[in-house]
């Protein structure tokens, strides 16, 4: 950035009328912005008809209603992002029709019922998924079926027991380990044999002891790493074997060498404890 406009800028920032009276009509968009975020009504006033889009959007983030009138129907998707963040109900009955999915999405989060209405059937999955996050019945209904994985994931993430029945055999790993968070048993009792590995480390957190007598045998790592944090007894002997056993000298990753060296430290701490009590013991 130029030094002078950084000048500027700090100039801007310090707020004195006689300076914000000259820098409202600098040649800089940036010092403009700046000169918009103090909030003056008389530089506003002139700031809201900026050919700049990023000046306008400071003007929107300001909230004057007057200044939200004219911007709600601005060229600029950003410009009108900002606008639905304030959330006036008149704004938002114009915005939920918006060209752009980033400005409906916005509308999506204020979550009135009858944006909603409109919005659970948007062409783009993430005005959907901010749909979901509501957790409004009749929208879960549909939205359970979504050809999109992560709107299905925000369904599941609302755990509803007629969702989960469908979305514990879904396709996506990302929707199956958002239903084993949920820890229902007859979920966990299919998961524990899933395909990825993430989603049996989900189970794992549960701590069932038939899940944990299971995924003991695990070969991933970090399904591993996550069952030993419950230090059962039978779970650091078998895994104190397999390690002896060199069943893991070929992991590659450092990530997989801190998850081995966090379950050595287990054990480890394990088998200190035995012999303090057997010195215990003899003493």
């Amino acid at each position: 950035m130029d030094l002078w406009i950084n000048k500027k800028m700090q100039l801007a920032k310090q707020g004195r009328d006689r300076d914000l009276d000259i820098l409202v009509n600098d040649k800089a968009w940036d010092v403009r912005c700046e000169v918009a975020v103090q909030g003056r009504d008389q530089d506003l006033d002139i700031l809201v008809n900026d050919e700049v889009w990023i000046v306008r959007r400071k003007v929107a983030e300001q909230g004057r209603d007057k200044d939200l009138d004219i911007l709600v129907n601005d060229e600029d998707c950003d410009v009108r992002g900002q606008v639905a963040i304030h959330s006036r109900d008149k704004d938002l009955d114009i915005l939920v029709n918006d060209k752009d999915c980033d400005v409906r999405g916005q509308v999506a989060i204020h979550g009135r019922d009858k944006d909603l209405d409109i919005l659970v059937n948007d062409e783009d999955c993430d005005v959907r998924r901010q749909v979901a996050i509501h957790g409004r019945d009749k929208d879960l209904d549909i939205l359970v079926n979504d050809e999109d994985c992560y709107v299905r994931c925000e369904v599941a993430r609302q755990g509803r027991d007629q969702d989960l029945d469908i979305l514990v055999n879904d396709a996506s790993e990302y929707v199956r380990e958002a239903v084993a968070a949920h820890g229902r048993d007859q979920d966990l009792d299919i998961l524990v044999n899933d395909k990825d590995c993430d989603v049996r480390c989900e189970v794992a957190k549960h701590g069932r002891d038939k899940n944990l007598d299971i995924l003991v045998n695990d070969k991933d790592i970090f399904v591993l790493g996550t069952l030993i944090l419950y230090r059962r007894t039978k779970d650091i002997e078998i895994l104190k074997t397999r390690i002896k056993n060199g069943e893991f000298n070929n992991i590659q990753s450092k990530t997989e060498k801190n998850t081995l060296n966090d379950i050595k430290n287990i054990i480890k701490e394990y088998e200190n404890k035995l012999k303090d009590k057997d010195n215990n013991f003899e003493r």
